[in-house]
């Protein structure tokens, strides 16, 4: 009898871990799960997203013309006069930027970005983005070897540091005024 109810409290205590280990290291999955979902959130989100641009005083409108970092287009940007960073200072100075030249053969459906970055130094930083044809050699299904024309796309990005000139909000409103 004693033999039996000592069984009985072994098995009891063999089944009662196994259910503890179970319930852990289902949490372990859990919390890794999350971490990797958290690390792939940081890893689409881009540079300037949730930039810290800010600047005390406003700034005039001004433009900017550059290369992207791989030389392979030319980017110009232009802001307006006021403020970066912050969202109750207004007017804000926002970006406008386009692409003159992008060398990728049959350059299409180009669109671009922009962002301010920074605090004492700040500066704009932005991705391209573009369609492009390759011509390609293939086999066929009877083995013949042809060429034809591939859609691909392509990218790009561009980090400028432009001169800014900064004012004081008193010049800004009366800039705004005229």
């Amino acid at each position: 009898m004693k033999k039996t109810v000592f069984m009985k409290v072994l098995a009891l205590l063999f089944v009662g871990t196994g259910a503890l280990a179970y319930s852990c290291s289902g949490d372990d999955i859990f919390e890794e799960e999350e971490d990797a979902r958290s690390l792939a959130k940081r890893a689409m989100s881009t540079r300037g997203e949730y930039s810290d641009a800010y600047s005390v005083n406003p700034v005039t409108a001004g433009s900017y013309t550059g290369t992207s970092l791989s030389r392979k287009c030319d980017v110009s940007i232009s802001w307006n006069a006021g403020y970066i960073g912050g969202t109750q200072r207004i007017p804000q100075s926002e970006l406008t930027v386009s692409v003159t030249r992008c060398s990728a053969v049959n350059a299409s459906d180009i669109t671009v970005d922009a962002t301010w970055y920074g605090g004492s130094n700040i500066g704009v930083f932005g991705t391209i983005s573009y369609t492009y044809e390759v011509y390609v050699k293939y086999t066929d299904e009877y083995g013949n070897e042809k060429y034809r024309w591939e859609k691909r796309r392509g990218s790009d990005s561009y980090d400028f540091s432009p001169n800014l000139n900064y004012i004081t909000p008193k010049e800004l409103e009366e800039m705004l005024n005229h």
